[in-house]
């Protein structure tokens, strides 16, 4: 279960779950933290040759100059912050 909030997520593993469900869901008992706040290790799900996984992986954009993104709106990918990343 995935509950958001602006700056961060929490996380909740799911009971009673099977196949790819429960791989997240014990992915999930293996962080730190339920609450995944910007730049803190979350969970996604990744493909490795068809093969659906979950792997941890640091959230957030990274940025040379700074790591203050926040939040993200397909109107705004124009810009240049985004024009690269996107490439």
């Amino acid at each position: 279960m995935l509950r958001g909030m602006c700056n961060a997520y929490r996380l909740q593993p799911e009971k009673n779950a099977s196949g790819l469900e429960a791989a997240v869901s014990e992915a999930i008992r293996q962080l730190p933290s339920h609450l995944v706040r910007r730049t803190g290790p979350g969970v996604v799900v990744t493909s490795d040759g068809g093969t659906l996984r979950p792997s941890t992986m640091r959230w957030g954009f990274h940025r040379n100059f700074s790591d203050a993104i926040n939040n993200a709106r397909s109107d705004n990918f124009a810009s240049p912050v985004w024009t690269d990343a996107l490439a």
